[in-house]
């Protein structure tokens, strides 16, 4: 049939001509989206229930995939070998996009929410910098007021 459509104008224009009259059916249109309206519904209710069974299978499929991975180096390491080989170039293109996305981010955070997310992620480790930040400040100031006086003096 592939062949045919690659070879054969007439059933090319044939088919055309169904789907232009496919396309120009209200009826059909109609049904078709009352069809979508009906699965977006049912994909919306399992997606939210917690015994989705789209979840389930997806979940299942996962499991089936890492275990398959576990099993067949071969496939991992083809795997790997097209993220080394992909990833560095689709990067690139949006490389420029991720910044600006952080940037933006960042520009709409305030001080005490940066605050909190560095406190979150770095945990109690932040008071430690701080102190540090504190002593070291102080210390540096310090040394600047004892140079300060000791030029003045001579």
């Amino acid at each position: 049939m592939i062949g045919q459509l690659q070879s054969d104008p007439g059933l090319r224009s044939k088919i055309e001509h169904y789907q232009q009259e496919f396309a120009e059916n209200r009826e059909l249109a109609s049904y078709v989206d009352g069809l979508w309206q009906d699965v977006h519904a049912w994909l919306k209710a399992d997606l939210s229930s917690d015994a989705s069974s789209i979840r389930a299978k997806v979940t299942e499929l996962v499991i089936e995939l890492g275990q398959e991975l576990l099993k067949n180096e071969p496939l991992r390491e083809s795997i790997d070998g097209y993220i080394v080989e992909t990833v560095p170039t689709a990067l690139e293109s949006v490389r420029p996009k991720i910044g600006a996305f952080i940037s933006s981010k960042m520009r709409e955070w305030k001080d005490h929410e940066i605050v909190e997310k560095l406190e979150l992620n770095i945990g109690p480790d932040l008071q430690y910098i701080r102190l540090n930040g504190t002593f070291v400040g102080g210390l540096m100031g310090l040394l600047i007021h004892a140079v300060t006086v000791m030029v003045a003096a001579h």
